[in-house]
């Protein structure tokens, strides 16, 4: 199938074979790439339906979310429900599928007023963004589910960032909300040593409630790395977000219980006064 009319200059077929998906109804695409503004451009009466991007949009922002969700749960038997929810949150922002978007060089080819094309980086994100869930929701339109899936799939690098983005998880924020939601205090941070050289420095944080419950421990090269270790192993404590945490049994695993922790902190908070 060969497209030489798109009003944009470029070939629709090259955009195919980057996508790795041949449309059987070329139109779906056309319209997916049509944002709202070249129509706000004329000074034509505006149809009540205007033929752009922004009802697929509405679609593919769902079939995107499915399509994460769906390999998620295969891909990760034993990830909990909301370790499952925070990584589809990494995939599904507005970010994620911006970049995807100009991965796949959509910007080359949407069709959109000189105006809008002229404003920030904000706005772009946005735009891309809405390409993206309006190409996939052409995607599936055309070819079904199983044809989105694999689309999205190749667009986010077959979930191949997962260590990544689960170390880009924001644990602290995480299990702030996790506390919050059950009426508690926002959780409070302790340095409980640093070792090392100044150039290598080692700290191991733990994270208490606001009654002094010892909740996590964590480890990293900086403060802000050992916070986040010593979050995510409090988030664990909870098994579905909005429970009580079980009661910590102190940080026998680590050879250390809520006493010695104490009586640590006093030296260390005696060696920084």
């Amino acid at each position: 199938m060969t497209d030489v009319g798109w009003p944009c200059g470029k070939s629709l077929d090259e955009l195919q074979r980057g996508m790795g998906y041949q449309f059987s109804d070329i139109d779906l695409l056309k319209l997916a790439l049509t944002h709202p503004s070249v129509f706000a451009q004329t000074n034509a009466p505006k149809p009540p339906n205007p033929p752009d991007n922004q009802r697929m949009e509405f679609l593919g922002d769902a079939v995107v979310q499915l399509c994460v969700s769906d390999a998620l749960f295969r891909r990760y038997p034993d990830m909990r429900e909301g370790d499952m929810t925070h990584l589809r949150i990494t995939f599904v922002r507005k970010e994620s599928l911006s970049q995807a978007a100009i991965n796949l060089r959509l910007d080359q080819y949407i069709l959109m007023g000189t105006a809008e094309r002229g404003h920030g980086t904000s706005s772009q994100i946005n735009v891309m963004c809405d390409a993206f869930e309006a190409v996939t929701a052409a995607v599936y339109l055309d070819g079904g589910f199983g044809a989105a899936c694999a689309f999205v799939a190749r667009a986010l690098n077959d979930y191949r960032v997962y260590a990544e983005s689960e170390s880009a998880v924001n644990w602290k924020s995480r299990l702030q909300e996790l506390m919050q939601g059950t009426g508690r205090r926002a959780p409070r941070y302790t340095i409980v040593s640093v070792s090392g050289p100044p150039h290598a420095p080692h700290f191991v944080v733990d994270v208490r409630a606001h009654d002094g419950m010892a909740l996590g421990r964590g480890q990293g090269s900086s403060r802000k790395a050992a916070e986040q270790e010593a979050a995510r192993a409090a988030s664990h404590l909870f098994t579905i977000a909005g429970e009580e945490p079980p009661q910590p049994t102190g940080y026998s695993s680590l050879g250390k219980d809520a006493g010695e922790l104490a009586a640590q902190e006093g030296v260390i908070a005696t060696q920084e006064a």
